[in-house]
């Protein structure tokens, strides 16, 4: 009976086990349930469920915006002004730099650096800059509690070759001119492309100034420039040689290439005459001929054209060069004569620096050589902002 007993004891002690196990996994698995449902709701109030991990608090100020309002022009050396506004919410001040660039992005100024501004409202930078001319943009970089500008939308900035020579110093040789004998006349032209002298728009004789017309109309007509026609040119521009003229001109056209070109470039009173030494030409014409003679010659000729123009003889380089060369300008120019000098014109190219500028300069009825030297050495020194005197101008060479 006691075995019987204990058998059956030990059957129902192994039945209470097993129901314990089962109702401690029940609530296992309902714990796990609540525990699901739980960390769901809370990822769905957190905003999805893939946000698992805190996100760090924004920053009580959002990154500047920089925008160059609007674009501008000037004159190299000149006054600009720049206008510019740094947007950013939730700030009040930024820390603006302002900055001129190339287009190609590389910096060339920061008129403006590190100066603590106010956000959300329009600026305006003024002062000069002494930049090359050309095509610039400028913009603003910004900072607003560390972080810098989301976006920085820039503006251009034009800048035009300053007017050289000045208003006053053209005044001024056109007094000092008509206090010289005979009929002289001259014109300037700058970057601003205005024709500005004494007698502009008066005709005079060309003699060898037609040499330059007959090298461009040469140029424009030939791909290529042989050995002996190269010496031809050089012969007809650097030493004023009429035979190589005459050569090269029969084979441009005659009269009727250079009035084609003359109408091509814009000349408004040229005449063409009987042959190139007859031309009739005006300092005008010239001087805006001269000033973007390069425009009308074909690029790879270019070089050509500055050395023969600037490699004139020793023996020829008066008037002009001879005033402007010793100051360091560099003068690409072409000049004609009558045989006793009695009439004497000359048309050049001047370049120094950012300083461009063209000039003619044209003469009747000097009482000799030596003045007709002096009236274009003179005027063109007056330009540069000298006062040439007696004795500088009997010096007639470079």
């Amino acid at each position: 009976m006691s075995e019987l007993f204990a058998h059956r004891r030990s059957d129902a002690h192994r039945r209470r086990r097993r129901h314990g196990i089962a109702r401690w996994l029940l609530a296992g698995v309902l714990l796990a349930a609540v525990t699901t449902v739980v960390v769901l709701a809370y990822d769905m109030s957190a905003g999805g469920p893939e946000q698992t991990v805190a996100q760090p608090a924004p920053s009580a100020s959002a990154a500047p915006v920089t925008t160059a309002l609007e674009d501008a022009a000037m004159v190299s050396g000149g006054r600009v002004a720049l206008r510019y506004r740094v947007d950013a919410a939730g700030a009040d001040t930024a820390v603006v730099t302002l900055v001129v660039a190339r287009p190609d992005g590389t910096t060339v100024r920061k008129p403006l650096q590190d100066a603590t501004q106010a956000v959300n409202v329009d600026h305006t930078w003024k002062g000069t800059m002494s930049l090359k001319a050309g095509s610039y943009r400028y913009y603003a970089r910004a900072t607003v509690d560390g972080r810098g500008q989301r976006v920085a939308v820039p503006a251009k900035l034009v800048v035009r070759a300053a007017v050289f020579p000045s208003a006053g110093a053209v005044a001024d040789a056109i007094a000092w001119l008509r206090g010289r004998s005979g009929t002289p006349g001259f014109a300037v032209v700058s970057g601003d492309g205005k024709v500005r002298g004494l007698r502009v728009d008066r005709r005079y004789a060309s003699y060898s100034l037609s040499k330059a017309m007959i090298l461009v109309a040469y140029l424009r007509g030939h791909n290529t420039v042989s050995a002996g026609a190269r010496a031809t040119l050089e012969r007809m521009i650097e030493h004023s040689d009429n035979a190589a003229a005459d050569a090269i001109y029969a084979q441009v056209g005659g009269a009727s290439a250079l009035t084609r070109l003359a109408k091509t470039v814009g000349m408004e009173r040229f005449s063409a005459g009987g042959g190139w030494i007859s031309a009739r030409v005006t300092p005008a014409d010239q001087a805006r001929f001269f000033f973007a003679m390069e425009k009308y010659i074909p690029e790879k000729h270019r070089a050509l054209a500055r050395e023969l123009l600037s490699g004139i003889t020793p023996r020829q380089r008066w008037g002009i060069v001879a005033a402007a060369g010793p100051l360091g300008w560099k003068v690409y120019f072409k000049g004609g004569w009558s045989g006793g000098n009695v009439h004497m014109v000359q048309a050049a190219r001047l370049a120094k620096g950012d300083k461009v500028f063209a000039l003619a300069v044209m003469t009747e009825g000097n009482p000799n050589w030596t003045y007709g030297f002096g009236t274009l050495k003179g005027v063109t020194d007056v330009l540069l902002g000298r006062q040439p005197t007696g004795a500088y101008l009997t010096q007639v060479l470079e």
